[in-house]
């Protein structure tokens, strides 16, 4: 939904969104015992979706013509984000930084 967000050019009500995915492994409550079972773990498809987000949503990343184009739609308070990507067989670094 934040990545949606962000294509529809409301990056305000995607950084919630985002935040909920990015800390899920950093705040309690995802860990969970069943008796003596441990049914909680890592969540990596969370943290998938954080960074799709953040490089597609909020950075606008895309391919065309063999470049990466960017398009961002950042968070108000957002000064800076810096993003590396291996495309093409190079590493390349995605930035962008609020005027």
């Amino acid at each position: 939904y934040a990545w949606v967000a962000c294509l529809r050019g409301r990056p305000g009500e995607a950084y919630p969104l985002f935040m909920k995915s990015a800390r899920a492994d950093l705040v309690s409550g995802g860990k969970q015992w069943a008796g003596l079972i441990y049914i909680g773990g890592t969540h990596p498809a969370a943290a998938g979706g954080a960074y799709m987000v953040l490089l597609h949503g909020f950075l606008g990343a895309q391919t065309k013509d063999g470049a990466i184009k960017i398009t961002p739609c950042m968070p108000e308070k957002w000064k800076r984000v810096e993003c590396k990507v291996y495309y093409r067989g190079k590493d390349h670094v995605l930035a962008w930084e609020r005027n």
